[in-house]
């Protein structure tokens, strides 16, 4: 017996390891160009790491420059940074790290609550069917899910108070990155626990002590953990930062509102070709048929609750409740970011097929055929991004970087043919040039949007900013350059625009990137 135990537990061991192995070589093929060139990508993980080298750089977070989220990514960026300098790899290695500890714990917990041969397929729909699309990113957005799963499987087995501990900790280190994801996983472990002693013999009274371990843990842990940065910025800057700001001013952008949730699904139904119909249906998959999938998951339980083995029902029940409050308290519910905290409910729409009687009858041809068409799908997404794509080969002072966009390589070779690392230059509305070209913000500012989301009081800051440093060039969107009679209510741009215009000039084409009309405005003579 003890023979084959061991024997099981090895063949565990080697199918993680093998998971977790060609989960590192599909990511690395989708986001280096082959052999080693990083594969340029404009998205919001370059906020984190440029603010990380403002960190290297001696300035102090939510004082020196602006940011609502709590410090984890930037603390991690930090650290690496000073590790091996600042180098643009970092930024894509940083991703098939995280895929690959994702795609590596999908399958420890898929097999903690399934047990036939179903339970290697939440793990290739994650890889396969959503990372290249949702997932490749190396923002806190793929970094918390990895502490909430961390936080669930240590309770998925047994509750004692050493496991209670190690959730908490878990949790607080979501927050530390994501602050709300945290939060939402002790949420739904408290429902959980609570349900829990209602179906066991715990008793009411374990069940809040137990919560009470937990959330005492995740606030000693997430206080310790942002205490240096709420005493270095100051407790007004901090929790204005973090707090005020996204509970009033965080929704007024069209990607955190609701309205995100029918905008995405029309935008992906019109993308073209086969890699954008494929696109379509994850988007239907991790929007609508992944939370009917947790839905129904719980109607199921509330009709046979009487008939059932709370024991079978104990971990589907945990990652239900998890994915439920994720998707459900999701701010810009999309396939983005649903995909992002959408492990659990992968994990779950498995289990409800592996108990179905046609399927459960089927399980090995069924699992046979995924594992198949997944694979499929996975080699199809690197041979197109290694072969498809033209890439355009710009070496910038963070390496040399492989660009999908030749429109994209010229504006980024124009601006730093022009400048010198370390040298002052703006990029009014997202931090994209500042790592990979070595050039610094002069402001606190890093996004300056034509909503709500930016307010007058943080235009008027970073003009000023820009009055005292004067930079020589300030990468400029002209759809800024607006009237006064022409300018939405809730557009505060307007006296930037105006410095901007007075006191610099176009200098050079304009770049049109993702809807955008970007050009190189230089300072004017005195």
């Amino acid at each position: 017996m003890n023979c084959l135990m061991d024997s099981k537990t090895q063949d565990q061991k080697s199918i993680g390891v093998a998971v977790a192995a060609t989960s590192a070589i599909y990511i690395y093929l989708l986001v280096f160009a082959f052999p080693f060139t990083p594969i340029f990508s404009e998205t919001d993980q370059l906020i984190f790491v440029y603010e990380a080298s403002r960190l290297l750089h001696g300035d102090v977070m939510y004082r020196d420059f602006f940011q609502f989220t709590f410090p984890g990514t930037q603390t991690y960026y930090h650290v690496v940074l000073s590790l091996f300098g600042e180098r643009y790899w970092i930024l894509p290695f940083t991703v098939v790290i995280l895929g690959s500890v994702l795609t590596f714990l999908c399958l420890k917990l898929s097999e903690s609550v399934i047990s036939g041969s179903l339970r290697f397929v939440p793990s290739f729909i994650f890889l396969f069917f959503g990372l290249r699309w949702f997932g490749l990113d190396g923002s806190h957005r793929m970094f918390s899910p990895i502490l909430m799963l961390m936080a669930v499987f240590f309770l998925l087995s047994k509750v004692n108070r050493k496991r209670l501990i190690a959730a908490g900790v878990c949790c607080a280190l979501a927050s530390f990155f994501t602050q709300q994801r945290g939060v939402v996983t002790l949420t739904a472990i408290a429902v959980y626990l609570v349900l829990d002693a209602f179906m066991t013999p715990r008793g009411k009274a374990q069940a809040l002590y137990d919560i009470a371990v937990m959330s005492g843990t995740f606030l000693m842990t997430i206080g310790l953990l942002c205490l240096y940065f709420i005493l270095s910025a100051g407790p007004t800057d901090f929790f204005y930062a973090t707090f005020t700001y996204p509970a009033k001013y965080y929704k007024y952008v069209e990607a955190n509102s609701y309205s995100v949730f029918v905008s995405d699904l029309i935008k992906t139904a019109s993308a073209p070709g086969i890699s954008g119909t494929l696109m379509f249906l994850g988007s239907v998959f991790y929007s609508v048929i992944l939370p009917f999938a947790v839905l129904t998951a719980f109607a199921v339980f509330a009709i046979r609750r009487k008939n059932v083995s709370w024991d079978d029902w104990r971990g589907p029940m945990l990652l239900s409740l998890l994915a439920a409050f994720s998707f459900f308290t999701t701010t810009g519910p999309n396939a983005l970011r649903f995909f992002q905290v959408g492990i659990p409910a992968i994990i779950v729409f498995c289990w409800l097929l592996s108990r179905i009687g046609m399927a459960a009858k089927k399980e090995q041809r069924l699992t046979l055929l995924s594992l198949t068409l997944l694979a499929l799908i996975g080699l199809s997404q690197i041979y197109r991004m290694q072969t498809h794509w033209d890439f355009s080969i710009v070496e910038t002072r963070s390496g040399k970087l492989a660009f999908i966009s030749a429109e994209q390589a010229r504006f980024y070779q124009d601006l730093s043919d022009r400048t010198q690392g370390g040298e002052f230059v703006y990029q009014a509305v997202q931090p994209y040039v500042y790592f990979p070209l070595g050039v610094r913000n002069p402001t606190r500012f890093s996004q300056i949007w034509q909503t709500d989301y930016t307010r007058p009081e943080q235009v008027a800051e970073a003009v000023a900013d820009l009055e005292k440093k004067r930079p020589r060039y300030i990468v400029w969107d002209n759809n800024y350059n607006l009237s006064p009679e022409t300018r939405k209510p809730d557009d505060h741009t307007g006296p930037m625009a105006e410095m901007v215009t007075q006191k610099y000039f176009p200098n050079g084409p304009v770049y049109e990137m993702d809807g955008r009309r970007i050009q190189l405005w230089k300072l004017r003579s005195p």
